[in-house]
């Protein structure tokens, strides 16, 4: 079968998407050839230049669209009506490849099958997380009840499967009226982190860590309602038990900088910048506990089952998450780690404090999460889902 995937940034940088790879590498595993049209642009929504209009990445063929988009700080009006032309530009790539079925990564690429003219192929939706409650912190309220709107009209009447990382908002998507749904969450491969030599492990830890210290981590998104601040003030000052340890900080977002100058000075915060996917495996397998603090009073975060979590799963490492979230009730029901209550800085201080003085509840707790991962929470298991669709897709359409 051939593929077309849409994404709404660049596939291959400034890093790989790690979910669009997962799922596009499986495909092709399984005998399908895959597409990807995105946009040449980065997450962080710069204008990518002086990169290939097409190239292969690992039997995945990827095409590039270039199309502007003006900074965030420009006016709302100005923004759309860029996402509306680059979602044309890439329709227009789409009508000029042979497609047996259409992927739609995020709710803003469904936008191109309005350019799409009689297309009568197969859609699949694939909400990699609660999208629309994901950006009001750059879209006025208005715009985002309007937003909605538009997302159950085009869910009802385009989307065939739709496939999601998390529960509730695979009842979201049947209570639009999608009947064909699925769950793929963001497990990871565990060969992955079996294979990384317990050398390079310790070199890493020797870089950032002292002999007799812990290393506490959190690489990831840089933005709001993610605890940072209130992780960095924890470790402000002199500690008896936190002193024992090192913060170390990394990933990439629009609050990067800021987060940056706050930690200025620290001598117990150590930032690592942006950490490709390979590496990133590294620094989990070398980390002593991690960390990821999302807002419950936000639906896109208190819904969905953040990557560190998995990560943490997978790397046997034990995790702190906040009450109120998904996260929280996979951590509950697996016993992989602690649970605290956002913004509460004393019950964060005690949770690292606590697994910092007990190395037995330590590893017990990444043992819990890492034979969750083997059982259920890894990707050859959600890879068999994924594959499940297109088998479905391939029998209900005939195709060859």
């Amino acid at each position: 079968m051939n593929i077309t995937m849409v994404l709404g940034n660049d596939f291959l940088r400034p890093y790989v998407d790690g979910r669009v790879y997962r799922e596009a590498r499986s495909l092709v595993r399984a005998g399908h050839k895959v597409t990807i049209v995105c946009w040449a642009r980065t997450i962080t929504n710069e204008i990518l230049s002086g990169v290939p209009a097409e190239e292969e990445y690992e039997g995945i063929r990827v095409k590039r669209v270039f199309s502007p988009i003006a900074p965030l700080t420009s006016p709302s009006s100005i923004r759309i009506y860029q996402h509306f032309r680059a979602m044309h530009a890439i329709a227009k790539a789409i009508s000029k490849l042979r497609t047996d079925a259409l992927h739609c990564h995020d709710f803003n690429t469904l936008f191109t099958l309005l350019f799409l003219r009689n297309f009568d192929k197969p859609v699949v939706y694939d909400s990699h997380e609660d999208f629309i409650n994901m950006v009001d912190e750059v879209v006025p309220g208005p715009m985002l009840w309007f937003a909605r709107k538009i997302e159950r009209f085009m869910l009802g009447k385009y989307v065939d499967y739709a496939i999601s990382v998390c529960e509730p908002i695979i009842q979201s998507l049947k209570h639009y009226g999608v009947e064909n749904t699925e769950m793929v969450m963001n497990c990871r491969d565990l060969d992955d982190y079996s294979s990384v030599p317990q050398s390079t492990i310790s070199e890493l830890r020797h870089k950032l860590v002292k002999k007799d210290e812990l290393m506490v981590l959190y690489i990831g998104s840089i933005g709001n309602d993610r605890g940072l601040k209130d992780l960095v003030e924890i470790y402000r000052g002199e500690d008896k038990i936190l002193d024992r340890s090192i913060l170390v900080l990394g990933g990439m977002g629009y609050l990067e900088d800021r987060l940056k100058a706050c930690i200025k000075g620290m001598s117990n915060v150590e930032w690592v910048g942006y950490v490709p996917g390979r590496q990133l495996v590294e620094y989990n397998l070398a980390s002593d506990i991690m960390v990821v603090l999302f807002n419950p009073a936000k639906r896109s975060q208190r819904v969905c089952l953040p990557n560190k979590l998995f990560e943490a799963m997978s790397a046997g490492k034990p995790i702190i998450v906040c009450k109120g979230t998904e996260a929280a009730k996979l951590v509950e029901k697996e016993d992989c780690g602690l649970i605290v209550p956002y913004g509460n800085r004393s019950a964060l201080k005690s949770a690292i404090g606590s697994l910092i003085e007990d190395s037995n509840r330590r590893a017990k707790l990444g043992r819990n999460g890492r034979l969750a991962a083997k059982r259920l929470y890894n990707w050859r298991v959600q890879e068999r889902r994924l594959i499940g669709i297109y088998n479905n897709i391939t029998q209900s359409y005939n195709i060859s």
